[in-house]
């Protein structure tokens, strides 16, 4: 009985611990792709953490998990990342194209690209992911750029920077 009782309480505990975290943060990588000219970027968020945001946003509940509608899913997500994300290049304000997101174990992958960038030398990024949602958010960005790897760090008080490269 007592290891029976063992095994429940570890269940418990590593399905609780699968759905709830103790920090709440994305991370963002931005590659400048110049053989195809175009800005690469993928999104990793917690599912259940996107899952609040999308909430909020539209109202009703969305099953980011087991979605009924997979199709309506990837434009929910693709109209919530375009009203909390915004890329200019050289100063001037870029289409941020998404091309669709995966889910896989706690995170969805969101997949973005920004068409015919020859070369840019300076970027300006606002990410306001999920900070409507959490206090102590944090949008982790990393962006490669002519061999150079540089990083920035969003809350909620800081959710817009730029790079010179």
């Amino acid at each position: 009985m007592k290891v029976f009782l063992s095994a429940v309480i570890l269940i418990f505990v590593l399905s609780a611990a699968s759905f709830d975290h103790p920090f709440h943060v994305s991370v963002c990588e931005i590659n400048h792709n110049a053989e195809k000219q175009r800005v690469e970027i993928i999104h990793k968020i917690f599912w259940d953490d996107l899952e609040a945001g999308l909430n909020k946003m539209t109202g009703k509940f969305i099953n980011v998990s087991s979605p009924d509608d997979p199709e309506e899913l990837q434009k929910i997500i693709s109209e919530y990342i375009s009203k909390h994300v915004s890329i200019s290049l050289d100063g001037k304000k870029r289409e941020v194209i998404f091309i669709g997101s995966e889910l896989e174990e706690d995170a969805v992958w969101c997949y973005l690209e920004i068409e015919n960038i020859a070369a840019f030398q300076s970027i300006e990024i606002q990410n306001g992911i999920l900070m409507e949602i959490f206090d102590d958010q944090m949008n982790l960005i990393h962006v490669e750029n002519k061999g150079k790897l540089k990083s920035l760090r969003f809350n909620k008080r800081k959710f817009a920077d730029s790079l010179t490269f």
